[in-house]
């Protein structure tokens, strides 16, 4: 089985994955400072719940802005050892020489 890549096209995606991940995390901080504002507005358990909630569902976000920052950092590597391949398999091609070559 044969596996082709195309690290221009790889490189594409990560600067594309990597921006779209920025720009969620500065919606959550907006999004939050938001919320940090909001929670000086009112009293009681109400308030309380809330608070509690929005810090679990934070939580939650920052897992999966940790699971997409793993998986941009895996296609980083991916990329760089594909890269190192090529090269090799090139430099071993490149020396090697024919019978005409001496």
């Amino acid at each position: 089985m044969n596996i082709e890549i195309s690290t221009a096209w790889l490189d594409n995606d990560i600067a594309r994955m990597q921006e779209r991940l920025d720009n969620l995390v500065a919606a959550k901080n907006q999004v939050y400072r938001c919320l940090e504002s909001l929670h000086a507005m009112w009293e009681g358990a109400a308030q309380y719940i809330f608070i509690n909630q929005t810090r679990i569902d934070e939580t939650v976000l920052q897992g999966l802005v940790n699971n997409l920052n793993n998986l941009i950092e895996c296609m980083q590597y991916a990329k760089s050892e594909y890269e190192k391949c090529t090269d090799e398999v090139n430099s071993k091609i490149a020396g090697i020489r024919l019978s005409n070559d001496i």
